[in-house]
């Protein structure tokens, strides 16, 4: 560490004697489970800890571990001290086990590093903001502790803060419990802030053990990495666990800010649209009924400052595409349905600001494969009619919009040989012109299960494909033993996390624009991440 900054991190150094072991082994002021300490007080000052109230308490794996803390003037006599914003060295979060014991010490640097990177280009450190508190005056900020540090495992924890309010000054707060408990995973969907991709938008939804409805979770990630919260996860509401998520996309001409986004919820024939800023809700629709039966959204739907949800189904006379324009602050909404010609199996979209939506989709009849289109515009009105632009005797695994800045709009589709799983082939169609196919080609380190004596490429399980910031496709999946298996497909598959002791859960692949990184679920809830992000 740069001289420039042993300053600046005294308040860390103190925190750091202060969490020393007392003489019973355990961190200083370890308090018993469920109580609280009191905060300390110096010159009439209090800084104390609470969790904040529009929280969900106990928490689930990976949402945000919320805290309000409060610096109070209780003296006579108005007060000038460091704020408690501004500053990259105090507050300092601090983390405690179960029994009392210290897991960490967190300054605000430690969330600026996680989610921007490196900060030792900030010379000098920005030097403390003073504010002057009258008497009974407060200041009040709110903090995410896993934006400072990656999140914890279920079980139950204490969380107090430390500040240095100038000079010698340290206020430490009182110390708050908190639990997590483990949660079933379902519906996840993963889409970007915008098409320069600088943080991955994932939802998922979250039943707490014992529980009966699913805690709808919506997490940002840093800049650095998909590895990394920013924000969140940020709870926002319950809905039946068996719902279906999608999260908006932004087009690559979008001029609006890349945190304004959208989650589409359908759970049975309703649809939910919520709107939000960086996680935090913002705006909710009022709920739809959708015309068609066993809705499946279509992935990352249109952003446009308003959404323009979409989801494929069954209307009365058959296969249909269905759709609703939301704008916030506007009244019911109005979907609207037009027929398709066959049942999707997968389905993206590729669009612009304006005009009409390019919809593809797959279909299979066992032997067969098709890739069809159809263009509509936002009230459901057909631009160009549902049309096969390819016919194969493949498998189709998955496809994707590549809505990337700075390159022309596509759909990537994934393809396999229906007998040899790991024959793997690349179609791109771009949204002029027509599809680009490859040859099948076996893909090297493909996993491999036992057949009547013979080893034969096993079937991929939940697969993804993602596009990197160079447009080159990624793949991540499990295997029937709940391996988790991925990598870029010009290599060769690796071996990211073995399923022996957990079963990998809903891979995910998180290509931001600094680094790509291949994710899992595991059964409590958590997440894993493969790694440090791949470089591009």
């Amino acid at each position: 560490m740069s001289r420039r900054y042993l300053g600046a991190t005294a308040l860390v150094v103190a925190a750091l004697a202060w969490d020393r072991p007392s003489a019973s082994g355990q961190a200083g002021s370890s308090v018993p489970k469920g109580s609280k300490m009191q905060p300390n007080g110096q010159n009439g000052l209090a800084l104390t800890a609470a969790r904040r109230n529009d929280a969900v308490w106990p928490l689930v794996p990976e949402q945000a571990a919320e805290f309000d803390l409060r610096l109070r003037n209780q003296s006579g006599a108005p007060q000038s001290v460091n704020s408690l914003s501004g500053s990259l060295f105090s507050p300092v979060l601090r983390l405690f086990d179960a029994s009392g014991n210290g897991m960490g010490l967190y300054p605000p640097a430690a969330g600026g590093q996680r989610a921007i990177g490196d900060l030792s280009g900030l010379f000098p450190p920005p030097p403390p903001r003073l504010v002057t508190l009258p008497p009974g005056g407060e200041e009040t900020i709110a903090v995410n502790l896993w934006a400072h540090r990656d999140p914890a495992p279920p079980g139950t924890y204490g969380f107090d803060a430390a500040h240095s309010i100038g000079g010698d000054g340290l206020l430490t707060s009182n110390r708050v419990a908190f639990e997590i408990v483990p949660a079933q995973v379902a519906g996840v969907a993963l889409s970007y802030d915008s098409a320069q991709r600088g943080n991955s938008v994932l939802a998922w939804l979250a039943t707490p053990k014992g529980g009966k409805a699913a805690r709808l979770l919506v997490r940002i990630s840093g800049f650095v990495t998909h590895a990394t919260a920013q924000v969140g996860a940020t709870a926002l509401g319950d809905f039946p666990s068996d719902s279906h998520l999608a999260v908006s996309a932004s087009p690559p001409d979008a001029t609006f800010s890349p945190a304004l986004g959208w989650v589409g919820v359908i759970s049975g024939d309703k649809l939910q649209l919520i709107e939000h800023s960086m996680s935090e809700p913002r705006w909710r629709a009022p709920v739809a009924t959708l015309p068609v039966s066993g809705a499946v959204p279509v992935p990352r739907f249109p952003n446009r400052v308003h959404a323009v949800f979409l989801a494929t189904g069954s209307g009365r006379q058959g296969p249909a595409l269905t759709g609703v324009v939301a704008q916030e602050g506007e009244g019911a909404l109005k979907p609207w349905m037009t027929p398709l010609s066959a049942m999707a199996l997968h389905s993206a979209c590729a669009f612009s600001m304006e005009g009409a939506i390019a919809v593809l989709y797959s279909s299979d009849d066992g032997k067969h494969s098709r890739l069809h289109r159809i263009d509509v515009n936002e009230n459901g009105s057909v631009a160009s009619p549902d049309r096969v632009l390819r016919e194969s005797s493949n498998e189709v695994l998955a496809m994707i919009a590549d809505l990337r800045s700075g390159s022309p709009e596509s759909v990537v589709v994934l393809e396999a040989d229906r007998e040899r799983h790991d024959r793997l082939a690349l179609v791109k169609v771009p949204m002029s012109g027509e599809p680009m196919a490859m040859a099948p080609r076996p893909m090297a380190d493909w996993p491999t299960v036992e057949v009547k004596g013979e080893r034969q490429p096993a079937r991929a399980q939940a697969l993804i494909l993602e596009t990197d910031g160079a447009g080159l496709p990624w793949v991540a999946f499990t295997d029937d033993r709940g391996d988790l298996i991925g990598g870029r497909m010009d290599g060769a598959m690796t071996l990211l996390r073995e399923g022996r002791i957990s079963r990998a859960l809903f891979p995910h692949i998180g290509a931001v624009a600094r680094g790509v990184s291949v994710s899992c679920f595991n059964p409590d809830g958590t997440l894993f991440h493969s790694g440090k992000a791949a470089a591009h």
